[in-house]
């Protein structure tokens, strides 16, 4: 079995399970331009450890690629890789976060001005996210993640404000705000500013977010590209049967 397939087994097997028997998460993204770009799906189940505790179990599938400039051409790199994590999540009123560690695999292949080359790289990685309501309609978040494999680095802080139904008096909202994200490893580091609109389903327990900004990326340090970018992610909570740690 190819590695894409192994992401999308991975990914749709623990998702149905979390439809099957608990209500979970499963969010998915895309985010780049016609050269460098990033695209991943993540289902995620949990257990209640308490009333404001919980042990999550995350699977995620991603494909990730870009070029950069080396003397005699450019190197187009592809990376789609596959892992799971288990971690810790504390979720209160104002504040929810979640820490995972876990292992990927990757299936990368390089294409360099004379040569191409595929490797399987494996290694351990780690996330980490937050997000803090600063007042009834505003939320901060940070988001953040590096794996081994690869040794890729991605890091994203955002702010966003609530403009439509400030009341909470009915089932939609949108919001609009900014976000500032970096990432990259040995062969290039991406720096982005940008804004983002989001239309949040209360009911449904979803959301739909789509960024726009701009972009510059380093090599060795120095600027080889200015670019802007745009991007698309969706969340969606399943309300199924939940389960609680010691529950028969």
């Amino acid at each position: 079995m190819t590695m894409g397939r192994h992401i999308f087994v991975v990914a749709f097997a623990t998702m149905m399970v979390a439809r099957a028997g608990y209500g979970q998460e499963v969010a998915a993204g895309w985010e780049g331009d016609d050269r460098r770009g990033y695209i991943f799906a993540s289902p995620s189940l949990s257990v209640d450890l308490g009333k404001a505790q919980a042990l999550v179990f995350r699977a995620a599938g991603s494909y990730l690629f870009y070029d950069f400039p080396v003397t005699g051409g450019r190197v187009d790199v592809t990376s789609p890789g596959v892992g799971g994590a288990i971690g810790y999540r504390v979720q209160g009123r104002y504040v929810n976060a979640t820490l995972t560690s876990g292992f990927e695999m990757r299936e990368t292949r390089r294409a360099e001005p004379d040569t191409t080359q595929r490797i399987v790289e494996r290694g351990p990685y780690a996330a980490a996210e937050v997000f803090i309501s600063a007042g009834a309609l505003t939320r901060v978040g940070a988001i953040a993640n590096y794996g081994r494999a690869n040794r890729y680095t991605w890091a994203r802080s955002s702010v966003t404000r609530q403009l439509t139904n400030r009341r909470f008096e009915e089932p939609r909202a949108i919001g609009v705000g900014l976000d500032v994200t970096v990432a990259g490893n040995r062969d290039l580091q991406t720096q982005q500013v940008g804004g983002v609109f989001a239309w949040d389903w209360f009911r449904a327990k979803a959301s739909l977010q789509l960024r726009a900004g701009y972009s510059r990326s380093l090599s060795s340090g120095v600027v080889v590209d200015r670019h802007p970018y745009v991007g698309a992610g969706f969340y969606h909570r399943f309300e199924q049967r939940r389960a609680t740690a010691g529950s028969s």
